[in-house]
């Protein structure tokens, strides 16, 4: 048996060869004369801003194709696996945790090679206000600000990500000035800090009193469960409501005969059930919300939770409330 010891150690060692030279990419030289890390990696961040996460993900590995060594194409890459794994909403997620460590290698890989370069401290401002992973989130994102501004003490991008991060922890004053000191600064990000400032000056006039109603204030679209909410919570409807029956200049509500959560059936009998409610997340208050009779039911005895409020909707709801409470 010893005779083919030899051919064994032969094919061992070629393979051993054969892995080592592929445990990582090959480093190619520029095929032209603005083939650069910096060329990629920009376009990248390009790409990356346009939320094209897969060309973003190429451009980054090209530009450590060009230089392994490259730290802001580490950085970029950190935001894009971080942005992956956001979109995962399942916690227990393989494929999340996968794309988790590789954002949290790659930043450290980039805070290793370079920790003076300003755009890896923005990167890491970015990676823990995609991600808000602890409760700490946001004082990750003031270390990564901090260090950011002793390296360039003008960078508006710093400034402006961080504006973001305070929208997104319901800090809105400190919010205001992050945005305002990216806007008069003047450059790459100013525009962009200028649209986020006109939302966020929005909300702090509006004074939102409640957690729910600043959470409310930074979207786009909301649903009929997070409307009953927004009443009950945010306007406190039901106390308004009893307030101003209970006074002696309320108005007369006595057309009000039915009880809104009372519905005929085919049999001319009354239930009080909402039929699409049953184990919602907002069940109790989206009954307390119907009680109020500022929001109807379909005919069906359906409440649908999860559509959309249009603009008519919202509008009848203000109007009620309003007729309601005057």
């Amino acid at each position: 048996m010893h005779k083919y010891i030899p051919k064994i150690t032969l094919i061992s060692f070629l393979g051993l060869i054969l892995l080592l030279a592929g445990c990582g990419p090959k480093q190619r030289a520029a095929e032209g004369l603005l083939d650069s890390p910096a060329t990629h990696y920009n376009q990248g961040m390009r790409k990356f801003e346009a939320g094209d996460l897969t060309t973003a993900e190429k451009e980054f590995q090209e530009a450590l194709l060009l230089d392994k060594k490259y730290a802001p194409a580490h950085a970029g890459l950190s935001l894009v696996y971080a942005e992956m794994a956001s979109d995962i909403k399942d916690a227990k997620s393989k494929v999340r945790k996968e794309y988790l460590n590789e954002a949290d290698n790659h930043l450290d890989k980039a805070r290793d090679i370079d920790d003076d370069n300003v755009n890896v401290w923005i990167s890491y401002i970015r990676y823990h206000a995609i991600l808000q992973e602890d409760k700490n989130w946001i004082a990750d994102c003031e270390k990564g600000f901090e260090k950011a501004l002793k390296i360039d003490p003008q960078s508006e991008a710093a400034y402006y990500f961080m504006g973001l991060a305070y929208k997104d922890a319901l800090n809105f004053r400190r919010s205001e000035d992050m945005l305002r000191n990216s806007i008069e600064l003047d450059g790459l990000w100013s525009e962009k800090a200028g649209l986020a400032m006109q939302l966020v000056h929005k909300i702090v006039q509006a004074r939102p009193g409640t957690k729910y109603g600043k959470l409310i204030a930074l979207q786009d679209e909301i649903n009929r469960a997070d409307l009953a909410t927004l009443f009950i919570e945010e306007l406190n409807v039901v106390e308004r409501i009893k307030r101003r029956e209970a006074s002696s200049t309320a108005p007369d509500l006595t057309f009000r005969s039915e009880n809104p959560l009372e519905f005929n059936t085919e049999g001319g009998s009354a239930q009080n059930d909402i039929l699409d409610i049953k184990g919602h997340w907002a069940e109790s208050t989206i009954e307390d919300f119907v009680a109020t009779g500022i929001f109807e039911v379909s005919q069906d005895h359906k409440f649908y939770p999860d559509e959309p409020v249009t603009r008519i909707e919202f509008a009848g709801a203000v109007q009620r409330l309003f007729y309601m409470i005057t």
